[in-house]
């Protein structure tokens, strides 16, 4: 395959507006950066929204779509919204931008796991907003739940809304999740997985990881296409290892704040720009939007509901 889906993630749930001054929280930057991404040359836009005067992790519908509305006025980008939302979010809240906006593409964690991110907040530092270092540090006792009947349940919400699921593969266990729920019928082939790594809970973003999840899902699921996120200072590294074994590849502020050691990425378009250069060098030319849907078989821009 020559062709790689890159995959940006703007914003996420995970950093706080302390960590970096370049991550962004406002709604309108959300999708300015998400168009920069775009014209850098992601084909698919991972999106969370964000409270736009705090900054904190959203699931108000009207958030997402605003931002999805001027993402599409701007470009033809796939538009992948988050059902993991925040750890702290109840299912109903995750679930209601499928059930309502009908994306081509929404994440779906298809198992539970602890998903711990208090560490950021050990280093001392000026906190511009009240609520992030409690954010943080309480999900010391947070377990990210996707139980097997909210695995059946998402299934079908999908299903209804005719939205591919992008399923976030975080530990090998979810894929024996994803072949009970397969062979009794709740998710429906053909698969696409992000394999999501370097969360403290989930598997270490390292080429053993990778290796494992590839070989044990092509055993347990048989065929699929797949993609990796790496959380952290190796994104870039695996991004590589990730397109030489015939991989899509995410990258974005969601996942690693820094272009190189020491360096902030100033923009999600950087971190784009620099993934699309090491693919061209092993081969691998960027997808384009319309490609990624033909690849992914999405259903297409205008079958949406924003």
């Amino acid at each position: 395959m020559s062709k790689v889906i890159v995959t940006c993630a703007i914003t996420g749930s995970v950093h706080t507006p302390s960590l970096s001054e370049y991550l962004p929280y406002k709604l309108k930057d959300i999708a300015a950066e998400a168009i920069r991404a775009n014209e850098a040359g992601a084909a698919i836009v991972h999106i969370h929204a964000r409270d736009p005067e705090t900054g904190r992790p959203s699931s108000n519908i009207e958030h997402f779509k605003e931002i999805a509305d001027i993402i599409k006025s701007k470009c033809d980008a796939v538009i992948c919204f988050t059902t993991g939302g925040a750890v702290t979010m109840t299912t109903a809240e995750r679930v209601n931008v499928v059930t309502t906006l009908k994306p081509e593409l929404a994440s779906f964690t298809p198992g539970s796991m602890n998903f711990a991110m208090f560490g950021m907040a050990v280093k001392p530092r000026q906190w511009k907003f009240d609520w992030e270092e409690a954010y943080l540090k309480g999900t010391e006792d947070m377990v990210f739940r996707n139980t097997f009947k909210v695995i059946r349940e998402y299934g079908d919400y999908f299903q209804r809304a005719q939205t591919k699921p992008e399923f976030e593969v975080f530990d090998v266990g979810m894929l024996n999740n994803m072949a009970v729920m397969l062979e009794a019928g709740y998710l429906q082939r053909p698969i696409h997985m992000q394999f999501v790594l370097g969360i403290l809970g989930g598997m270490p973003a390292d080429p053993e990881s990778i290796f494992t999840l590839v070989t044990e899902g092509r055993r347990q699921i048989g065929d699929f296409t797949w993609s990796l996120a790496a959380a952290g200072k190796q994104q870039m590294a695996l991004m590589a290892v990730s397109m030489a074994m015939g991989g899509h590849v995410r990258v974005g502020l969601e996942d690693a704040l820094y272009l190189e050691k020491g360096r902030l990425a100033k923009s999600n378009a950087e971190l784009v720009e620099k993934v699309i250069r090491i693919g061209k060098e092993l081969g691998r030319e960027p997808a384009t939007p319309n490609e990624a849907r033909a690849i992914l078989g999405l259903k297409g821009f205008e079958n949406t509901g924003f």
